[in-house]
């Protein structure tokens, strides 16, 4: 069984119909089930709790990934099924018919990250995020970077450029080893979580696939991009770009975060 994991956030709609998306790929809820972390005060998320979905409503909004976490031990804390496989990931992604499929077969030995096909719209693959790990220089430019909203600005507009140049090459179909998956959608196995993987950690949001693939590595797993788990990103306007200053301020705070615990 998968058991996704996502947030809410005043975007009730969105998480309903990625719930209904869900179950068009299982209607008879044998191979999925979601649990939302629900981190908005304003207007919780609300819907008929069964087996296969709950709603847990935390007491401030927690952001990405601490919010997939606090579902996770929520779940886990009720008795309810054990999953094989957890799936971190934004309610904006579409899964292709044959994802379940596809996951069923993955071979996973030493493996502790899964990386899917994630593609926008346009055809623009989003992974790898990253084929190498980055060095400390590297990460260090960025917090830099994220400083400044004009040099955050003209790095993601040369960020769209290496996109673009990435849809035009293409790239290998085999299962390979990479540093990091995407932070839309990654899938994480029992093997992460038993060997201390946690998904914890400092700060509210962004540099998560970092913090995911150094997890992977500290524990000696792997971290594999399987281009047959085919997913559209739809990428909302809202979720995009960290040119704002609150947004950087979160950049760089992740960054240090990384640094500290990696570096």
């Amino acid at each position: 069984m998968i058991l996704f994991l996502v947030t809410h956030f005043n975007d009730g709609d969105r998480v309903a119909a990625f719930i209904d998306h869900v179950r068009t790929l299982d209607p008879d809820g044998t191979a999925t089930a979601i649990a939302v972390a629900d981190n908005s005060a304003d207007e919780p998320f609300a819907c008929a709790p069964s087996p296969n979905l709950a709603v847990y409503r935390a007491s401030e909004n927690l952001g990405y990934l601490n919010g997939c976490a606090f579902a996770r031990t929520a779940w886990l804390a009720e008795g309810r099924s054990r999953p094989e496989i957890i799936a971190v990931c934004n309610t904006d992604v579409w899964l292709d018919p044959t994802f379940l499929r596809g996951v069923a077969v993955l071979e996973l030995a030493e493996v502790g990250v899964v990386a899917p096909d994630v593609r926008l719209p346009n055809g623009s693959p989003q992974n790898p995020f990253m084929v190498h790990r980055p060095s400390r220089g590297r990460l260090s430019m960025y917090r830099l970077i994220f400083g400044s909203r004009v040099l955050t600005v003209l790095m993601q507009s040369l960020e769209r450029v290496k996109l673009a140049q990435r849809k035009a090459s293409g790239h290998a179909s085999s299962v390979r080893d990479i540093y990091a998956a995407h932070g839309s959608i990654f899938l994480l196995t029992n093997t992460f979580f038993s060997r201390g993987g946690t998904l914890e950690f400092d700060g509210f949001m962004y540099a998560e696939e970092i913090h995911i693939a150094e997890q992977a590595r500290t524990h000696g797993l792997r971290t594999v991009m399987a281009p047959a788990l085919r997913v559209t990103h739809e990428r909302r306007v809202t979720t995009t770009g960290i040119a704002s200053r609150r947004r950087r301020e979160w950049a760089r705070e992740r960054l240090d975060a990384v640094l500290r615990e990696y570096y």
